[in-house]
């Protein structure tokens, strides 16, 4: 069975399509109740480094993540994954989505209009909750130690 690439960029197995409805807000079908979240490059890193220890032989599953671990590595904003779990956390109790707070956590924007622009979801709420938002990303930013 091959799998088919639908309109959003997903790939999925055509019968599954038929017989499961998307239960998250990135469209993707998984299995019921597990939960889907965008992962900040701190959380990627770190998941990349534990599964690339496990691979006993190369294959492409071991080069991705090793690829993945590297492009975490250069480019993520926050340093250890536990302050990225803290920025997820503060983030998600403001009323952020999961793919929001991905975000801001990836991108870091630097005012309440950068930030819309970027993620045009964010409209929904006030400039100074945006700002505050960021303002408290910042600050745990700057006490971030790798651990």
């Amino acid at each position: 069975m091959e799998a088919q690439k639908r309109p959003e960029g997903c790939f999925i197995f055509p019968d599954v399509i038929e017989s499961r409805k998307c239960d998250n807000e990135f469209g993707l079908i998984t299995r019921k109740g597990a939960p889907v979240y965008a992962l900040s490059l701190s959380e990627v890193e770190r998941l990349c480094a534990e599964n690339t220890k496990s691979f006993k032989e190369k294959n492409p599953a071991q080069e991705a993540f090793e690829k993945s671990l590297k492009y975490a590595s250069k480019f993520k904003k926050i340093n250890s994954y536990e302050t990225s779990e803290l920025c997820r956390n503060m983030l998600q109790q403001r009323g952020l989505s999961a793919r929001e707070t991905g975000m801001m956590l990836n991108l870091m924007p630097y005012n309440a209009e950068e930030a819309k622009s970027l993620i045009p979801t964010l409209e929904r709420f006030e400039d100074d909750l945006v700002e505050e938002s960021i303002k408290s990303l910042v600050q745990y930013k700057e006490t971030d130690n790798v651990v």
